[in-house]
């Protein structure tokens, strides 16, 4: 079952209730929205009298003689705008080099950063290469020995063993 529409003195926050009530004289709402403000009508006296002022206010408007422009306001207001825009192109030719030279910094500070990443993404991967194939080496001297073998537990022993160790370094506990 729907939950009836409570009345609400205004329906966005800083919104005046004049706002709303002249949006309804307008047919400006939705078919939810002027719900809610009959709902608001039928419950509050305030709301009713406000609804009232505006459409007296509405109809003495209507009962004003209208005047027509003058045509040279047109015209004039067409030149200002004009202008106006002929003001905004010349200053927008002006900036364009230097928005031209600022992108292609940009661009070029872009492809230095990617070029000096990629350099120390290659000097670190072949530094780390280094290190495996130096920490590797006992076993790469041996490895014709090794592969005679053909058994992977047995390799594992000998390196826990430390039988090819260099001194002072110890490869016990590693596993390959």
């Amino acid at each position: 079952m729907a939950r009836p529409l409570e009345p609400i003195r205004a329906y966005v926050e800083g919104e005046p209730l004049e706002v709303r009530l002249s949006a309804y004289l307008d047919g400006e709402l939705d078919e939810a929205a002027s719900r809610q403000v009959e709902l608001l009508l039928a419950t509050d006296q305030e709301a009713r009298r406000l609804l009232t002022q505006l459409e007296e206010t509405w109809g003495m408007l209507d009962l004003l003689d209208r005047t027509d422009a003058d045509p040279s306001l047109t015209r004039t207001t067409l030149e200002m705008v004009a202008l106006a825009a002929e003001a905004e192109a010349a200053q927008e030719r002006r900036q364009r080099p230097w928005r031209v030279l600022a992108q292609a910094a940009f661009a070029l500070a872009i492809v230095a950063g990617a070029t000096l990443a990629g350099f120390w993404w290659s000097v670190d991967s072949q530094r780390r290469s280094q290190e495996e194939f130096f920490r590797d080496l006992p076993l790469l001297e041996h490895l014709d020995k090794y592969e005679q073998i053909g058994q992977w537990e047995f390799l594992q022993l000998l390196d826990k063993s430390g039988l090819f160790a260099e001194e002072g370094s110890s490869h016990s506990g590693e596993s390959r």
